[in-house]
């Protein structure tokens, strides 16, 4: 251990998010912790801009609209990482849906709202 720190570009980057989305589409991937995080966290943001816009679009207002983030957020989390990156609890113990599932919910339960609230009040 020489003690000095490799520095990362831009490239590096890049490459290990674009093997990240190569992995999400071939079938027979295997995710670390990290990847299944990182996927995890731009679905939920890409649900919370989806949902927000939705429920700004249809006027829907007070608790109806949470209502309809946390089913949005269950349901997509649970289809991203079932369905799309294959992640089952019985056969790779370390990852935890409920964790995964509650992993960045604060900010993407603040870009909900706030997608929600613009979209609203731009339509009134």
């Amino acid at each position: 251990m020489s003690g000095k720190k490799t520095k990362t570009s831009k490239s590096d980057e890049k490459k290990a998010d674009k093997t990240l989305w190569q992995k999400v589409k071939s079938r027979d991937a295997r995710f670390t912790t990290k990847e299944a995080s990182t996927y995890n966290f731009w679905c939920k943001i890409i649900l919370s801009l989806i949902s927000g816009t939705i429920c700004g679009i249809i006027p829907i207002t007070g608790i109806i609209g949470f209502a309809v983030y946390v089913i949005v957020l269950v349901v997509g989390t649970f289809i991203a990482t079932r369905l799309v990156i294959h992640l089952d609890p019985e056969l790779n113990p370390n990852f935890d849906l409920t964790e995964l599932l509650l992993s960045d919910i604060i900010s993407s339960f603040a870009l909900f709202v706030l997608t929600w609230t613009i979209t609203y009040t731009t339509l009134l």
